[in-house]
């Protein structure tokens, strides 16, 4: 992995950025003063027409799904659907793969040694949807600390995951269990003997048949149950909810700063379900817990573009992006920008916000603002061996014409943030973690780049007149 590294200054003369790689990115001196986000439910300003699961008591019904077809199976501008995410790897996942994933070069990209700590197993976490990108991740780190560690799976029965039982102490300290999000009747069984619960288990997809049914009721309903649960169970002492910058940053106004006091209150349900889904389950998690346990912590992050190295040999959405641009499913660009961090500070910093005293409320996480220009062109240089898209359509020709390449759904979000640059702060997270340091934007695509070299067949674009 330290092959791939490349000089600083050479690359930031081709990306333009700056001597840290961040563009945009926020530091905690630029932000003086920051209003400390009110979890309770008069100061939430529901917007009850934008945000209807929340304007009742009870949870959202759950509907049956159309008979409809879906609104998109696959999109060209790197929120790609189920023809991407499902596909098999060139490699079988297993103790092969995880020999490279776990190697001295791979461990040596984390900035600070993980310790095994002994005290650490007097204490049982609980991640829910272990085997997703970011959780497994989580469960890894956990276990190179120490932690006793319970991850929730859909089945017990599938041996696609059993990756997760040959990560380093998963012998000894990782129990999986069977757990659905909406069975709200296991999970106080689920989480009993935790002190710690991450809840993980979210859908993720611009693809849908029912935005109910496949994105809003997992995601909400799901989280009700977790929560409950928790409230419930006097053994958790913290929640670590793993949100989404969708649920601060909503109508992407040019040019705005974008912190922890904001929420997104416009996504519609029907044709954005995941950025309204992300809103809608973190708003319920703070109420619920405000009304039934004060007492309890609740800690959220919200993430951004996550990309790098993954146990799993599908891709995930965020890393579909890049797979995109290195593969020919983006031949050209669009003027796009959004916060980007890498997997592996995500899971470090889930972790290191429950081990630090006083940390409570939501934390953007987010190592930078970045393009996908920007993205492309520390692609060029990193690995100038694979061909990027290099020409960027003007927006307005891109909105035009966005809808016939992709979902509705796509469609619409990008229609929006297409040509908006905005900043998106990460200074709590950046004053409150002071000793923390970011993977670099460079060191996470070549790592995420090497990743997908490793598990498919990087074939040369048909497009290549318009590629670098």
């Amino acid at each position: 992995m330290n092959s791939n590294l490349v000089n600083t200054e050479i690359l930031n003369k081709e990306t333009g950025l700056d001597s840290l790689g961040n563009t945009s990115c926020i530091s905690p001196k630029d932000l003086t003063t920051q209003e400390p986000v009110s979890t309770a439910l008069d100061d939430v300003n529901l917007c009850t027409e934008v945000l209807p699961v929340l304007s009742d008591v009870e949870p959202p019904e759950i509907r049956s799904p159309k008979n409809s077809s879906p609104l998109g199976n696959f999109i060209n501008f790197g929120l790609s659907g189920n023809q991407t995410n499902q596909r098999d790897a060139t490699i079988p996942i297993g103790q092969s793969h995880l020999s490279e994933v776990l190697s001295p070069e791979y461990l040596a990209s984390y900035h600070k040694p993980i310790e095994f700590n002994n005290e650490n197993n007097n204490v049982e976490v609980l991640v829910t949807g272990a085997t997703g990108f970011i959780a497994s991740h989580i469960v890894e780190r956990l276990l190179l600390r120490g932690y006793k560690v319970r991850g929730t799976i859909r089945s017990l029965e599938n041996s696609t995951y059993n990756y997760l039982e040959t990560l380093p102490y998963a012998k000894q300290n990782l129990k999986l269990v069977e757990a659905n999000l909406l069975n709200s009747s296991i999970w106080n069984e689920v989480i009993k003997d935790c002190q710690v619960v991450i809840h993980c288990a979210s859908p993720y997809s611009m693809d849908f048949n029912d935005p109910y049914v496949d994105i809003i009721n997992p995601a909400v309903e799901g989280t009700k149950n977790v929560i409950d649960a928790c409230c419930l169970c006097n053994d958790v002492k913290t929640v670590v909810l793993t949100s989404s910058i969708a649920a601060i940053v909503g109508d992407y106004e040019d040019g705005k700063v974008y912190s922890e006091a904001d929420w997104n209150e416009v996504s519609n349900p029907l044709i954005e379900p995941y950025l309204y889904s992300k809103a809608a389950a973190e708003r319920l998690a703070h109420r619920t817990i405000d009304e039934q346990r004060p007492d309890l912590n609740l800690i959220v992050v919200n993430v951004g573009m996550t990309i790098g190295p993954s146990f799993r040999t599908d891709i995930n959405q965020s890393v579909q992006w890049i797979y995109d641009m290195i593969s020919g499913g983006i031949p050209t660009l669009v003027d796009f920008q959004t916060g980007w961090i890498d997997v592996r500070d995500v899971a470090e910093i889930h972790i290191r916000l429950f081990e630090t005293k006083e940390s409570h409320g939501r934390y953007i996480c987010v190592q930078g603002m970045h393009t996908l220009q920007d993205i492309a062109r520390i692609i060029k240089v990193t690995k100038p061996h694979l061909k990027t898209p290099s020409i960027v359509i003007p927006t307005f020709l891109a909105k035009l014409f966005i809808s016939l390449f992709t979902s509705k759904s796509a469609a619409c979000f990008l229609k929006k943030t297409m040509g908006r640059h905005i900043l998106i702060s990460n200074g709590k997270l950046v004053s409150h973690l002071s000793d923390y340091k970011f993977i670099s934007i460079e060191e996470s695509l070549t790592d995420t780049c090497t990743d997908l070299q490793n598990k498919f067949k990087i074939q040369s674009s048909l497009f290549g007149f318009l590629r670098s």
